[in-house]
């Protein structure tokens, strides 16, 4: 969405804070993200409940053998893991370096540049005084990410 001028642009927020009742529509998501937290609880206590029965019919001597088997993998994984971490930082940086993406027959270690950034405050002090860069802008879509509160 573009508009001519900065004033036209804060005038789009005031009308669409004058829509909504703003104080009602927060309550309400906030209700919302406590049910989500809700079931999410509900959830992991289903999957530990789950978990708890399923190693409540390891008898001792299987838990054992399970212990022994963890130990046996637990340096071959670790290895791998270190390999595989320095591989991967090696193909990035040759990547980078390289400029392209380059396909394996299973892997693909695919490039992408830097992203072009500008400062946004700046342009719009600018565009007051020359609209045309207005046509120069866009605005990506909003996204949200939902975290638990510390």
């Amino acid at each position: 969405m573009t508009y001519p001028d900065a004033a036209s642009r804060a005038d789009a927020v005031i009308d669409r804070e004058e829509q909504w009742d703003i104080e009602q529509v927060e309550y309400e998501i906030s209700q919302n993200l406590d049910m989500l937290a809700e079931l999410q609880a509900t959830q992991d206590a289903v999957r530990l409940e789950k978990q708890g029965l399923i190693e409540s019919v390891f008898t001792p001597e299987i838990r054992q053998k399970i212990a022994e088997i963890e130990a046996e993998f637990a340096e071959k994984e670790s290895s791998l893991a270190v390999g595989i971490e320095q591989l991967t930082k090696d193909v990035k940086a040759a990547v980078i370096t390289f400029g392209e993406s380059v396909k394996g027959q299973r892997l693909h270690a695919v490039y992408s540049r830097g992203r072009d950034s500008w400062d946004s405050k700046t342009l719009m002090r600018l565009a007051k005084s020359i609209p045309e860069i207005w046509g120069a802008h866009s605005q990506g879509k909003p996204s949200v990410s939902i975290r638990r509160v510390a």
